[in-house]
């Protein structure tokens, strides 16, 4: 189902039961984990609501402001106006974050415009958490992109000194989206691609088993497409506390000259 990027698709997020959209019976497919996975049998279905071990905790940009980054804990943007809430472009509930991004706007050593997760908010992820994420992320029609890289979802790890790559991070590199998952302090293995589609609200539904080992998983969903399955390390194993925190907006390359905007909704996320 297209979903237009003026058009709202979704009705408000219910926190006992996830979000409900219209052509879906739930707020992701039944998850099929793979076999040996914490004792879960291959095939055996872990429903997102009823095997959750913690309630849907809801992050989607209706509460809070910039000072507080909303329901995350902190931003990080040279001014108030990069990082907004509107109601013109929703996929859910009353309002959603427009992030901007412009040529200079360097805040904390990168070209950014991010809410951040801070320790206050939520834990930070840890060894053994296997984690059901749930958001929207829509490219405008009007957005014009670069060969040069873009990070717009991510998860980093929680020491300051750790160096380059992150645990996990959702990508651009021209007309190419991408998900990538940490290899090595230079370099990250790609491990979902698709063409990137402008004036379309995507639809991602994440679940990560965080791990320093390769017991670690990723399995991902696009649209309500299962895109990804699959086991890897997912914590950086040289950067003690071994953790990671979840950040979202826009990141990208300095050398980028063009404003750029793009719109997130409906964070969602809870522990299985």
């Amino acid at each position: 189902m297209a979903m237009n990027e003026n058009k709202k698709f979704e009705d408000k997020f219910d926190a006992a039961h996830g979000v409900l959209a219209s052509g879906y019976s739930s707020p992701a497919p039944d998850l099929h984990f793979p076999a040996n996975l914490n004792g879960f049998e291959q095939n055996e279905v872990v429903s997102s609501v009823t095997e959750a071990v913690t309630p849907w905790k809801y992050w989607g940009y209706e509460t809070g402001n910039f000072a507080t980054g909303w329901e995350w804990g902190k931003t990080q943007a040279v001014s108030s106006d990069r990082l907004v809430t509107t109601k013109d472009k929703l996929a859910e509930g009353d309002q959603s974050l427009q992030v901007t991004v412009k040529h200079g706007d360097i805040v904390s050593g990168g070209t950014r415009a991010e809410v951040a997760q801070t320790s206050a908010n939520n834990p930070f992820f840890k060894e053994g958490d296997i984690v059901h994420y749930y958001w929207w992320t829509l490219f405008p029609s009007t957005f014009v992109t670069s060969s040069l890289w873009h990070v717009w979802t991510q998860w980093h790890q929680a020491s300051d000194t750790a160096c380059c790559q992150p645990d996990l991070q959702f990508v651009l590199h021209g007309n190419t989206l991408g998900l990538q998952v940490y290899k090595d302090s230079s370099t990250s293995d790609t491990i979902w691609n698709a063409p990137l589609q402008l004036g379309h609200w995507y639809r991602f539904q994440l679940i990560v088993k965080w791990s320093t080992t390769n017991q670690g998983l990723v399995q991902l969903w696009v649209d309500g497409l299962n895109v990804v399955n699959t086991f890897h390390v997912t914590l950086d194993p040289n950067s003690s506390p071994f953790t990671a925190y979840m950040k979202q907006g826009l990141y990208r390359h300095k050398d980028i000259t063009q404003d750029q905007i793009i719109y997130h909704d409906g964070m969602a996320f809870h522990y299985h």
